[in-house]
């Protein structure tokens, strides 16, 4: 419990509430050890496609932008990041792509953990450099 309370106080989602009490989910940040900057960028930049964009900023920052204009704002930090088992035992992020299996298989191909490679059901659970754990599916509607 202490790990999960620490992960969700070091990964800040922003959610908005509408006077109807309607929940919508902004975008997130997650932190990232200094030291795995170039790693992070790699991944996702030339693994999933995703755009990068790096901000003048007094802190050292990248944002991966969806291709529906999500972003996760990731915030590299010399001290004080969570454990990888910090992220595994927290929060997973859902991804869907219209081109899975070339995109599951650049995942494959890139090294990182796979936590679950569920072939039949075109689904995989991988482990993205620094730690973020993503469960990447078929996008069912387009």
């Amino acid at each position: 419990m202490k790990s999960i309370f620490l992960f969700m106080a070091m990964v800040f989602t922003v959610v908005t509430f509408s006077q109807k009490q309607e929940v919508h989910l902004g975008n997130l940040k997650v932190n990232h050890h200094v030291k795995d900057t170039l790693e992070v960028r790699k991944f996702y930049k030339d693994v999933l496609g995703m755009k990068l964009i790096t901000p003048k900023s007094p802190v050292p920052r990248d944002y991966v932008e969806f291709s529906n204009g999500f972003r996760i704002n990731i915030i590299y930090l010399k001290e004080n990041v969570p454990s990888i088992a910090d992220f595994h035992e927290g929060l997973w992020i859902r991804i869907h792509t219209a081109d899975f299996k070339n995109v599951a298989e650049r995942v494959r191909q890139s090294g990182v953990k796979i936590i679950r490679d569920k072939v039949e059901k075109n689904e995989i659970y991988f482990q993205a450099p620094g730690g973020q754990i993503f469960r990447m599916g078929e996008i069912l509607y387009k």
